[in-house]
C-alpha cells in the first residue's frame, strides 16, 4: 500500500525517535496503521474532528491523512516512548 510506505518514509523524517521506538519493540508499521487510513482516521475520533479530517482529505487526498498521522504521533510521543511492544499493539 503505497499510504503506508509513505507514512514509513514521513515518520522517518517527522518523527525519527518514535519510528525507530517501534522497530524496536517489533511494532509493524503496516499492522498499526492499516486500520488507520481504510477509516480515514474518523473511526474513534469526534464528530468535529472527524468532519475537519475528512474536509481534508477531500481537498489534499492521501497527503491530509499522513500529515494528521505524524501530527497525532508527535502530539502522543510521550505516551508512544513510554510503552512496550504489547502494549503499543494492544491499545486503542
Amino acid at each position: 500500500m503505497k499510504l503506508l510506505s509513505t507514512l514509513v518514509e514521513q515518520m522517518k523524517r517527522h518523527v525519527p525517535d518514535i519510528y525507530e521506538h517501534m522497530l524496536r519493540n517489533d511494532v509493524q508499521i503496516s499492522g498499526v496503521f492499516a486500520h488507520v487510513f481504510l477509516t480515514a482516521l474518523i473511526y474513534r475520533s469526534p464528530l468535529p474532528f472527524a468532519v475537519r479530517i475528512f474536509d481534508l482529505f477531500m481537498f489534499e487526498q492521501e497527503r491530509a491523512l499522513i500529515a494528521a498521522v505524524v501530527n497525532m504521533l508527535r502530539m502522543t510521543k510521550e505516551q508512544i516512548m513510554s510503552r512496550t511492544f504489547e502494549v503499543l499493539v494492544s491499545e486503542e
